[in-house]
């Protein structure tokens, strides 16, 4: 039971609609869950979740009522999806990618120097070197982060900030999406002086 409310709940918080082959690119970076068990999982949901048939197709609830079912403890009971448990769960799975994946020149690229739309070839060369994985990570961690129950990732925020940082801008500017790591900042900073002013309070 516990596999199938961890994987339900990684389906609806999602960042974006996920197909199963996106959503075990993500899993195998930090979670037990194994390929074999989460595709028997899917297997059995056709009549709930759209995309099942094939896997590039995005996981999503065909009626609004099961979303609201699963995310209701009264309701679904043992079925219970806990949306702030599946941020937490988001969040360590994109840190780990993150701190992992980004590096200096991503892309390989011979000189610093050109615009992105004058380089020969860039969109081949971020679709080889940017997998969904890393794109996902880049665009979500924090905004995961932001709502899980609890922070036990300060060490991997840290590092990251100490290390990626730079890393993570390179790669939202080569996929366009840099106004996502300006709203994720934004969620970092307002978490940041809840938690210090807490902090401050309690002593």
């Amino acid at each position: 039971m516990q596999s199938f409310t961890q994987l339900l709940g990684l389906i609806l918080m999602a960042n974006e609609p996920l197909s199963s082959q996106s959503l075990i690119s993500l899993i195998r970076r930090a979670t037990p869950l194994k390929d074999d068990l989460v595709l028997s999982i899917l297997e059995f949901m056709g009549a709930l979740l759209s995309g099942i048939a094939d896997d590039t197709l995005p996981l999503r609830p065909l009626h609004l009522s099961f979303r609201e079912f699963l995310l209701d403890p009264k309701a679904s009971g043992p079925f219970c999806v806990s949306a702030p448990s599946a941020h937490g769960d988001l969040a360590r799975i994109s840190l780990n990618i993150v701190n992992q994946d980004l590096r200096f020149n991503i892309c390989d690229l011979d000189t610093s120097y050109l615009r992105n739309k004058d380089i020969p070839n860039l969109p081949d060369r971020i679709l080889e070197n940017i997998p969904f994985s890393l794109r996902y990570a880049c665009r979500a961690w924090a905004i995961h982060f932001s709502q899980a129950p609890e922070k036990p990732m300060i060490d991997d925020i840290i590092y990251f900030f100490r290390h990626k940082l730079l890393y993570w801008f390179e790669v939202l500017a080569l996929i366009q999406d840099l106004s996502s790591g300006q709203e994720q900042l934004l969620q970092i900073i307002t978490w940041c002086k809840v938690r210090f002013y807490d902090y401050s309070y309690e002593s």
